[in-house]
This record gives C-alpha cells, sequence and structure tokens, in this order.
C-alpha cells in the first residue's frame, strides 16, 4: 500500500517539514517528480488502518499549512498518477483512493496519457491514433505499441496497475529518537504516567546530549489496548520555541499538555519520538540581563500558549513573495522560521487592514461609489502576475477617499471588457 503527497505548488522550504511528517508514519519513503511516496503497508495496523493514516495526516498537513492531493493506492506509481491528476485543482487537502485493483484500475483508466512522464514523447502519435487516456492505452496491441513506443513506457504502465515491480531507492532519514515502554499495569489516570514520561524524557535528554542536539518539537504517544480504539494511540504533540535539551522546560510544557488530556481508555505502553531535530548552538551571554529575561518571558509565554490551545491556536504572520496581497498575507505557526524573510516594499500607500475578500463596488458616472462617490488621490498601482499558477491577476490599484476623507485600498480589474472595481483594504 503506498501513499503520494503532491504539494501545491511545490515549494522547496516544504521538503524537510514534509519528511518530518512522513517518518512519523513509516520509515520507507522516496521522492519521485517532487512528490513524496510512502510505503504505509506496514503501518496501517498502527495507525488504525486508512482511516486513522488519514486523520494523522491530515492534521498534520493542516497545521504546516500545505495544500496538498494525496493519494492511497495499491501500487507507487498508481497512487503517484492519482496524486498528479490536475482534475479539480483543489485549494485543500483532497484525498483520492485505489484501495482495489478493481477500484485502482477505474480511477487510472480516466487519467490522461500526458500525465504518465514516459508518454510525452510519444503522445502526438498517440493522440494520431485516438489515444488519450490510459484506459485506452492498455487496449492497444503490446507488440505494436513497443515497436513504436519504448519498453519504459510499458513498464511504467504496468508499474501502475500492478503488474511490474516498482525500483527506487529509499531515502536516508536524518537521526531520530524513538523509545517505547511498556507499562507493568494498565494505566487509567493521568498522574499515574508521570514518573514513566519522566523516564522517558530523560532517555531523550541523555540521547541528545551525547548526539549534541537538541529539539524543538517532540511526540508522546499514549497506546491503548481496548478493542475500540486498538492500536490507535492518544497523541501529544509538544512545540518549543528555542531549541532546547533540558529535561525541566520539556517536562515543564509536556506537563501541562498531560493535564488537559483525557484518557478514552486505559494506557498500556508510553512512547516518546523526536519530531524536529537541530544542532545545539550555545548562547553568548548578554550584557544586559533585564533584556534576556524579556525575550525569555515572551518565548516562554507563546510555549505556554501552545501547550494550553493547540499547535495551531497560535500563530504568526508568514508573508509570501507574491505582489497579489491576498496571496502575500498568510499565517502560519508560531514556531515557523523563515529562511529567506520575505519584503515587498508597497511604500505608503500600503492599507493597514486587508480584507480576506475583495468587495465589489457599484460604478455610478463611470466613478466607483461606496456610500457616495469617491475621489482617486494616488494610483494607478498596475500589477500583473500570477500567470504561472493558473491565478493570472491584472489589477489597477488607487488610494481613494469619500466625502469624510476617510481613504480606502481599491482596484479596478483590467482583463473585462466593463471595468469592475472592488474594495481590498481600509488605511487606518
Amino acid at each position: 500500500m503506498w501513499m503520494a503527497i503532491a504539494p501545491l505548488p511545490w515549494r522547496p522550504e516544504w521538503q524537510s517539514p514534509l519528511l518530518d511528517v512522513g517518518a512519523a508514519v513509516t520509515p520507507t519513503m522516496t521522492w519521485h517528480h517532487q512528490v513524496l511516496l510512502l510505503d504505509v503497508k506496514a503501518s496501517l495496523n498502527w495507525l488504525g488502518g486508512v482511516r486513522g493514516l488519514k486523520r494523522r495526516l491530515q492534521q498534520e498537513l493542516l497545521a504546516l499549512g500545505v495544500v496538498a492531493r494525496l493519494a492511497i493506492a495499491l501500487t507507487a506509481t498508481g497512487a503517484w498518477l492519482l496524486a498528479m491528476d490536475r482534475r479539480n485543482s483543489p485549494h485543500t487537502l483532497t484525498w483520492r483512493y485505489g484501495l482495489s485493483p478493481r477500484r485502482l484500475h477505474q480511477r487510472l483508466d480516466t487519467v490522461a496519457i500526458d500525465g504518465l512522464p514516459e508518454a510525452k514523447r510519444h503522445v502526438q502519435w498517440l493522440h494520431r491514433v485516438g489515444c488519450y487516456q490510459l484506459g485506452q492505452l492498455r487496449l492497444l496491441d503490446r507488440a505494436e505499441l513497443s515497436a513504436r513506443t519504448d519498453m519504459a513506457l510499458l513498464n511504467a504502465l504496468d508499474q501502475a496497475y500492478g503488474q511490474a515491480v516498482f525500483r527506487y531507492q529509499p531515502l536516508t532519514l536524518p537521526l531520530q529518537f524513538e523509545q517505547q515502554l511498556e507499562l507493568p499495569r494498565l494505566i487509567e489516570h493521568t498522574n499515574a504516567l508521570v514518573p514513566y514520561i519522566k523516564r522517558l524524557l530523560q532517555s531523550l535528554c541523555d540521547w541528545l546530549d551525547n548526539h549534541h542536539l537538541a529539539l524543538t518539537r517532540l511526540e508522546c504517544r499514549l497506546y491503548h489496548r481496548d478493542r475500540r480504539r486498538a492500536w490507535q494511540p492518544t497523541i501529544l504533540m509538544l512545540a518549543v520555541s528555542n531549541p532546547t535539551s533540558a529535561h525541566d522546560v520539556l517536562w515543564r510544557w509536556l506537563k501541562v499538555r498531560l493535564e488537559r488530556c483525557a484518557l478514552p481508555a486505559p494506557v498500556s505502553d508510553l512512547g516518546v519520538i523526536s519530531r524536529t531535530l537541530g544542532p545545539r548552538v550555545k548562547g553568548n551571554l548578554s550584557l544586559f540581563a533585564d533584556e534576556r529575561l524579556t525575550n525569555e518571558s515572551t518565548v516562554q509565554t507563546l510555549d505556554l500558549l501552545r501547550a494550553r490551545l493547540g499547535q495551531t491556536c497560535v500563530q504568526q504572520a508568514t508573508p509570501v513573495a507574491d505582489y497579489r496581497l491576498e496571496v502575500a498575507n498568510t499565517w502560519g505557526d508560531s514556531e515557523s522560521r523563515q529562511s529567506n524573510p520575505v519584503t515587498l516594499d508597497w511604500g505608503a500607500h500600503c492599507p493597514a487592514w486587508l480584507f480576506s475578500k475583495p468587495r465589489p463596488l457599484f460604478v455610478r458616472q463611470d466613478k466607483p461609489c461606496l456610500q457616495g462617490p469617491l475621489r482617486l488621490l494616488q494610483g494607478p498601482y498596475r500589477i500583473e502576475t500570477g500567470w504561472w499558477d493558473q491565478g493570472l491577476t491584472l489589477r489597477d490599484y488607487f488610494v481613494a477617499a469619500d466625502q469624510s476623507q476617510r481613504r480606502y485600498w481599491i482596484y479596478r480589474e483590467r482583463d473585462q471588457l466593463h471595468a469592475r472595481w472592488f474594495l481590498h483594504g481600509l488605511f487606518g
């Protein structure tokens, strides 16, 4: 059983977080044409089947803010083709399935042949003979197809439908700490788990010291043996702002998560896994102690909020290098670090408040109106972008004012026969 994760659009900075997400599910994975393929056959038992796997990965990807197409199929190439199928391009996570040979064949038969990289060289000839989908390609005579194309196309087709072995080189994953502890008895209350979790945390900290590493994210799993939740552990995710290997720091925030956890069933086993590791950096001593204490207090407050409210409830602005304001204005996890900070200089005319969705304005005598006619003060500021992701945007932005001298950020579309005006932001 294979799973494919195809981010939309592909960004190099997502490679490392996606590997962390995949490593929590299976150690066997590979990159195939900018798609992460996971061999999840051996992981389905302890994850609670396909539903448990879907629930786990959906939670992880939503926390990262990744928009992707995901596919689960019997074959690696089949999962890749389903994930790369661009029909109904999503704005959120989209799942596609091929869990049985019959279902997989039905889904693949409708995929366009140009979706198979090995077929792109022969697309024109295949179209001339009336072959547009993989199902039609399979109906052609193999001897004739082999003579007119090549064996690479036939081999890729057989791999997609499970008639040939998919050969790949597994990724070599970085160092990771993972340890599990079987409890001497079933424990029904979180207070009784404290000494055992502390023991695992101490082993983790010793391992970090030996490898001169520090972590910012770890995962604590509480396993249950009841029939209703067999092999579906309760997962406690912990994230800290500054990399650390101190036992007291990790336990301070993990204790908060444990106190707010309601056990659905008695706990039989515990597990601790390191999720995000980095080299240990010893900070320089500060000349002014007050500044250092202020910074530490802010960091501890953010860590406490994440521990109590959840990872996705504490966010920070993560702008994207794009002149479309609705695309550039995004939010991400408060612990995320941008390797290359984005700075887009819109000048003094950039609004202080931006609407999540532009609001249409009515036009009277060729002038935009909002409770009366608007007067254009500055502009136009022209943008023409988005042609690479099928989101072409042609706009002229203006700074406008009403009769009370309130200022607005409006724009006029340039790709329409009759110009339409929209309100996009407000000035302070």
